[in-house]
């Protein structure tokens, strides 16, 4: 099915001008012990694409108490919820999607939507999906209904409700402040360019 031609529920909230979406991947710690209480404190709401095999084996008892290298939990996870934040499904286990089977590709994101929504506080919402790496499967996944995907950079910046399930997303290096305005400045000249 040609995707220009979806009709998805969240279109009315589609920007009708350059906008931000602020994503976290992966589920680490440090996402609720740093992360939140910032966008709190400017209030702002974000998205977590969390890997859910990890939200299940998290180690708070480890002797490392550095929290960029923990995960976080159930629990944690429901708070950023209830704090107005979006949860969204980042695989079971990370693979590059584009170097396992098709079979693999569907399950992961499957399952991995699946548990987010086991634990979210309304799983009739849609749970949104963040590709790891970026990499984005040979052929198209055939994701429930409302549900975006996201890739990084490596997708064509496209306006997201003409590419549903490969929607571009990029990163601010961290320590390297002095390329942020310059690379907010393209981001925006690429919105004008695709009106």
């Amino acid at each position: 099915m040609d995707p220009k031609i979806v009709s998805y529920e969240c279109d009315k909230w589609l920007p009708k001008e350059p906008s931000v979406l602020i994503t976290f991947d992966d589920g680490y710690k440090d996402n609720i012990e740093y992360a939140v209480p910032i966008l709190e404190q400017f209030g702002v709401k974000a998205m977590f694409f969390v890997i859910t095999n990890n939200m299940e084996s998290h180690s708070e008892d480890c002797n490392n108490s550095d929290a960029s290298h923990l995960f976080m939990n159930w629990r944690d996870l429901v708070e950023i919820e209830n704090a107005g934040h979006v949860l969204g499904a980042h695989t079971l286990s990370h693979p590059k999607m584009h170097e396992i089977s098709m079979q693999t590709s569907q399950w992961q994101m499957e399952e991995s939507i699946k548990k987010v929504k086991e634990h979210c506080s309304n799983p009739e919402n849609p749970i949104h999906f963040a590709y790891p790496y970026g990499f984005i499967p040979q052929q198209a996944l055939d994701f429930p209904k409302g549900c975006l995907a996201y890739g990084t950079v490596k997708a064509p910046p496209n306006p997201w409700n003409e590419v549903p399930n490969n929607i571009r997303r990029t990163y601010v290096p961290t320590g390297q402040m002095n390329i942020w305005s310059a690379m907010a400045k393209s981001w925006r000249e690429q919105w004008f360019e695709l009106q």
